[in-house]
């Protein structure tokens, strides 16, 4: 049995899986996440690639999009992308952008707040990391303002706050003052709260386009071509005071006044993301005159574009149906996702927690069928089942990594649908 805590108001992703690990007296985060998969797995039937950020909501019975948007860094961290900004923090098609990048986090270390800890104690008996504390540009805590700590483990989050009391060190003083009283800073947090209160990211294309236009009317160099107007990297590097600008974009290091910097100057010209969201962030703060007037702009250059092709999300086909067009399919997921009229993302996400992988997959499309087939129901040796398939040997391994024990009732199924079609 798996004891599963309720989540705490604005309790960190990284928190909440220590006291999973401590109530159920498990000794490292691999076996904490071991407990929650084969928990998962037993519950839902889920034997694939499932993020641990989901394995948490689930732990937690709140949706994903909960999770996502009141307990993670991801709306911070993804709060203005070029890769498909359609999709929202916390949806089915949002499963692989979860497992690649869902647990990071959006500054080095753990920030933790003295009287935040005294307050949980008193109240909860217990106390619990605080995600508002982790944000970039956050010195003093929102309830108390009150200087935070900081602890140098990134996995300090494991333990208790209360922990680590010890062993962490103060903010700064300079850094805390600039925070507080520089309208440059103030204006970068607010813009990223505002951003991050978003349940989707903002295009890239968009924000590029209002910041160029502000820059243009300033008559800031606005591209990568030879330099002849002033830059928006020195303009920065004026603005802000230089612990706290170097502190939030560490990049910002390596600046040389009058020398383009393209983490910083590229936020105006480059189409794939300059660098993090702080550097648009940056940018923002000292183009606008006001937090308002920047979201302003980037929410009407958003309105302004012609709505993409994904804009309006697709269903998700319950698992029944995706496991009776599997077979019809025989296990190509885009014919898959084609008759359950849904998107690839989002069949892919469901089948691969069904431990249901892509039969028909890599550049020259080979078909894994005879080949699981020689390997689960013939019982035939890795290398020899690769063989009679036709497909590398690593390749099929791969594919018995991925697949879970629903695979092999679906390969009888994809035979018996085969003999009736002959007959």
């Amino acid at each position: 049995m798996l004891l599963r805590p309720s989540l705490m108001d604005d309790e960190m992703d990284r928190g909440y899986l220590g006291r999973v690990k401590r109530l159920n007296g498990f000794r490292e985060k691999r076996e904490t996440t071991d407990a929650l998969r084969a928990w998962d797995a037993c519950l839902r039937g889920n034997v694939g690639r499932v993020a641990t950020t989901e394995l948490l909501s689930h732990c937690a019975a709140v949706s994903l999009e909960t999770f996502s948007n009141s307990h993670m860094t991801l709306p911070w961290r993804r709060a203005i992308t070029p890769f498909h900004p359609e999709i929202a923090h916390g949806s089915a098609e949002a499963a692989s952008i979860h497992r690649i990048s869902g647990f990071r986090l959006a500054r080095d270390g753990a920030y933790l707040c003295p009287e935040c800890i005294a307050g949980d104690h008193s109240s909860a008996g217990f106390s619990h990391w605080r995600r508002e504390h982790q944000i970039p540009g956050r010195y003093l805590c929102g309830r108390h303002q009150m200087p935070l700590r900081r602890v140098e483990n990134e996995w300090a989050f494991l333990e208790a706050p209360v922990a680590h009391l010890a062993d962490s060190v103060p903010i700064a003083y300079a850094l805390m003052e600039a925070s507080c009283q520089n309208p440059v800073t103030k204006s970068f947090n607010a813009i990223g709260e505002a951003l991050m209160a978003r349940t989707a990211p903002l295009p890239l294309r968009s924000v590029m386009r209002a910041l160029k236009r502000r820059a243009r009317a300033l008559d800031l160099q606005v591209d990568g071509s030879a330099l002849r107007r002033p830059l928006l990297s020195d303009l920065i590097l004026d603005a802000c005071p230089t612990d706290w600008l170097e502190d939030v974009f560490p990049a910002a290091r390596a600046k040389r006044r009058g020398v383009r910097h393209h983490q910083l100057d590229g936020v105006l010209y480059l189409s794939n993301a300059a660098s993090s969201v702080e550097a648009y962030l940056l940018a923002s703060a000292v183009l606008f005159e006001s937090p308002d007037e920047a979201i302003g702009a980037f929410i009407a250059e958003n309105a302004s574009d012609a709505p993409p092709v994904r804009r309006r999300s697709k269903s998700a086909p319950a698992m029944k149906s995706l496991r009776e067009a599997y077979v019809a399919a025989e296990g190509r997921y885009s014919a898959v996702a084609v008759r359950c009229e849904t998107s690839l993302a989002i069949a892919r996400a469901r089948l691969e927690r069904m431990g249901l992988p892509n039969l028909v997959r890599g550049r020259a499309q080979r078909d894994f069928r005879n080949a699981a087939v020689a390997f689960y129901r013939q019982g035939l040796p890795l290398a020899e089942a690769a063989a009679i398939g036709g497909v590398p040997c690593a390749d099929l391994e791969a594919l018995v990594r991925e697949a879970g024990v629903a695979l092999i009732d679906v390969l009888d199924l994809m035979r018996n649908e085969a003999a009736l079609q002959a007959a």
